[in-house]
């Protein structure tokens, strides 16, 4: 009989199975196993039938939910648990940081030369946007959205602004400043960070400076940022929904040199004016009336 034991055993059937089938004692079994297979192999075996177990009730989906909750509760609370060891908490975030980084840098490899995997993207992204919004659910909850605003918002007002500009008030860089010092140099006054409502999912998109006291409103965007396509990707969004909101205004993109310009306008909207530094002093002048000429060396 042990060896018929055993055999029923090596192909997958479970110790429980095994006692019922023989009516004998469930510790007699596993006694018997461990001493005859070893209990590495013992184990492997049954981790094996366990695995078998479990799959074929995950078919079920009233079990499956229940399986996936517990498993996801359990995981948690042990994670939560090893986050006190400051060690452990320091290896995982650094772990999860790298493979986020490795994740991130896989899909945009994909997208940019997978052309099936890019359409499977944008298809399964639109599928579960398209379900959120009409369940309401996430970034389109009304509770959520007026949260997610405020937050926005507060952090719009206190990231990174480590400037202080000529009206007092903070800057996130050295180059807004110049530009908000141009500006009241020419004689013009700016308002800073002007706020306009949106239905995107933080219920508003900000301009950096506008123009007061000009016949047709001017909006300026100041931008030193060296990634000149995702820049210029997020200002034609921008442009567009302005566009949907105002009459008779000038969208203008200030870059630091003449360079950075030429690289953002090979992506930008025609209908955006993107200048250099030097090139946007010379356009306030000319608002004026008063045309000067500018030397183009170094720009």
């Amino acid at each position: 009989m042990d060896k018929q034991i055993i055999n029923d055993f090596v192909d997958y059937t479970s110790t429980k199975q095994i006692a019922r089938k023989y009516n004998l004692d469930l510790k007699y079994i596993r006694t018997l196993l461990i001493n005859q297979l070893g209990k590495e192999k013992y184990l492997k075996i049954a981790h094996t039938i366990g695995a078998k177990t479990v799959s074929k009730k995950l078919k079920d989906p009233s079990y499956r939910k229940n399986y996936s909750e517990k498993m996801s509760n359990s995981v948690s609370k042990s994670i939560k648990q090893k986050m006190k060891n400051k060690n452990f908490k320091e290896k995982w975030l650094k772990k999860s940081n790298e493979a986020s980084k490795k994740g991130l840098s896989k899909i945009n490899f994909l997208l940019e030369t997978n052309e099936e995997f890019r359409k499977n993207w944008v298809k399964n992204c639109s599928k579960g946007g398209n379900k959120t919004y009409k369940l309401k659910k996430g970034a389109f909850d009304i509770n959520n959205l007026e949260a997610r605003k405020e937050g926005s918002l507060r952090g719009l007002q206190n990231t990174c602004r480590n400037k202080i500009g000529p009206k007092n008030e903070k800057m996130y860089n050295h180059f807004e400043k110049s530009i908000a010092n141009l500006i009241l140099k020419s004689g013009y006054n700016y308002e800073y960070e002007i706020i306009f409502k949106d239905k995107n999912p933080n219920g508003f998109i900000s301009c950096d400076f506008k123009l007061i006291g000009i016949k047709n409103e001017i909006l300026i965007e100041v931008t030193c940022w060296d990634k000149f396509k995702e820049k210029a990707i997020s200002l034609n969004k921008k442009f567009i929904i302005l566009k949907k909101q105002l009459k008779n205004f000038e969208y203008i993109v200030v870059a630091p040199t003449k360079r950075f310009s030429e690289r953002y306008s090979e992506f930008l909207n025609p209908e955006i004016n993107c200048l250099s530094y030097y090139e946007f002093k010379n356009r306030l002048n000319m608002i004026a009336g008063v045309r000067f000429e500018l030397t183009t060396s170094g720009l």
